[in-house]
């Protein structure tokens, strides 16, 4: 068995590597969810070394099906049976201690966790608004996993393909530049010295 990697490791170079992964992703959940048993899409790994652009088609693998259960009832009435244990504490059905339905929970999960590399990454904000529908508040307001990557589809085919290779970066906190970097910008713009 080849060592697996966490999916974002190494960082995403380019907007079709992020695209790509978030579509594995539902593509997978969109697949595992027309069987009647839910699972997790809480780990995903993956084996880049390289910039995945470069390396052709990166397969990403869901790893973790530890809290899969059987729902004979159904998507739209399933509810998890047991207390869930992964995902994101922060959705609403976690903070709740009801049962809820684990198919909606997916789709929160799944959204939360893209929504935050959107967030660490710049030239990211397209996606931001298929991901916070997936986050909402209320689960019926969420779409199924075939419906966001129907939505996804439908995002990417609407842009260019120079969008799709834009080179995307980390988004670092602020660095104090040096001094010599700040007496340089100071002799030449004095009107940024504030700024410093």
């Amino acid at each position: 068995m080849p060592m697996l990697k966490v999916f974002d490791d190494p960082p995403f170079h380019c907007r079709s590597e992020f695209v790509d992964a978030f579509r594995q992703l539902l593509e997978a959940g969109s697949r595992l969810y027309a069987q009647p048993q839910y699972s997790s899409c809480s780990s995903v790994a993956t084996l880049p070394t390289r910039p995945r652009c470069r390396v052709g088609p990166v397969r990403y693998y869901i790893i973790d099906f530890e809290s899969a259960q059987e729902c004979p009832e159904g998507k739209e009435n399933a509810e998890a049976k047991r207390p869930l244990r992964c995902g994101t504490k922060t959705s609403p059905e976690f903070s709740l201690c009801l049962p809820c339905n684990p198919f909606k929970l997916d789709v929160y999960n799944a959204g939360a966790t893209f929504f935050e590399l959107c967030e660490r990454y710049h030239g990211m904000d397209d996606l931001r608004p298929l991901l916070l529908e997936m986050m909402s508040d209320d689960p019926f307001v969420r779409p199924n996993m075939a419906e966001a990557l129907r939505r996804l589809d439908e995002l990417v085919s609407s842009k260019d393909k120079l969008w799709l290779r834009g080179q995307i970066w980390k988004l670092r906190g602020l660095v104090k530049p040096s001094s010599h970097m700040v007496q340089y910008l100071w002799r030449k713009f004095p009107v940024l010295l504030p700024y410093f």
